[in-house]
């Protein structure tokens, strides 16, 4: 039995889920919604019940453990007056995030519902927060002489960079 590395085990890397959104909205006032983010077909977060007339908008910071080719599936519950029913949005693959929105669309083909799921892609970062990228560059070109400053440099710029 081997303790080293295998080359069939997959880099794993944070990603960040800033955003899910439901439309339509909510029309019927007898109505509530929940939803459960899975990723790679592990409970990532249960979103908690939104009522009307809230719009249907789960916002803040979600941490993942990702692979490049890990799958975001969204299973969507609707309460009429506590008699809930499921709805199952198809697995997207996380690689197929838009780059500049830093979107996922997911669409139920049988239902009115599509739901939008924004990541924090380095790119949209660089949009958002570009002083702080630019002093996290500075910073890591100041420390070139003593290595274990550069790694630690580098360490806090890429955990910022997923932080974002």
């Amino acid at each position: 039995m081997s303790t080293g590395s295998s080359a069939h085990e997959v880099e794993q890397f944070r990603h960040w889920i800033t955003d899910i959104q439901i439309s339509p909205d909510n029309s019927n006032p007898n109505c509530k919604f929940s939803a459960k983010l899975f990723v790679d077909d592990e409970l990532a977060c249960s979103l908690p019940w939104i009522e009307h007339p809230q719009p249907l908008r789960w916002s803040g910071l979600l941490l993942c453990n990702v692979s490049p080719a890990s799958e975001l599936s969204l299973r969507l519950c609707r309460s009429i007056r506590d008699r809930p029913r499921y709805f199952n949005f198809p697995a997207v693959n996380l690689s197929d995030v838009d780059r500049e929105t830093g979107e996922l669309i997911q669409e139920l083909p049988d239902a009115v519902w599509v739901a939008t799921t924004t990541c924090m892609t380095l790119e949209l970062a660089a949009q958002l927060f570009p002083d702080k990228l630019d002093a996290f560059n500075r910073a890591e070109h100041t420390h070139d002489d003593l290595a274990s400053d550069e790694t630690e440099t580098q360490t806090m710029k890429d955990h910022f960079k997923c932080a974002m």
